[in-house]
């Protein structure tokens, strides 16, 4: 079962880092209304994503759970309301939730069978 926790959370962060990716230097939908201050945002929220794929693989479900705090609540609240592409950032964000509540749950079960 940890195996898919860890599989949940690098899978969210290496898609969430595409699509950041993909905003940063393939907008399809046009580079209106992108400011300086947006695209410092996605470089965030990449970053973020690149470090809850590696903590998601070394097994560290608190840092995870900040991770979501500090991406899913300012940006991927947002984009998961949004229509098109971007909409799978904020869906992406939501494996980190799960991941993180997977991960948990092995951590407490092998606790408790000891």
């Amino acid at each position: 079962m940890m195996r898919v926790g860890q599989a949940v959370g690098v899978v969210s962060g290496v898609i969430c880092l595409g699509l950041t990716a993909v905003f940063l230097f393939a907008h399809p939908y046009g580079q209106a209304g992108m400011t300086s201050a947006s695209e410092w945002g996605m470089v965030g929220l990449a970053v973020l994503a690149g470090g809850t794929a590696v903590l998601a693989y070394l097994n560290r479900p608190q840092w995870i759970l900040l991770t979501f705090i500090l991406s899913f609540v300012p940006v991927g609240f947002y984009l998961l309301l949004t229509p098109g592409i971007f909409r799978w950032v904020g869906v992406a964000h939501l494996g980190y939730l799960a991941a993180y509540f997977v991960l948990t749950a092995v951590q407490k079960r092998n606790t408790t069978s000891m």
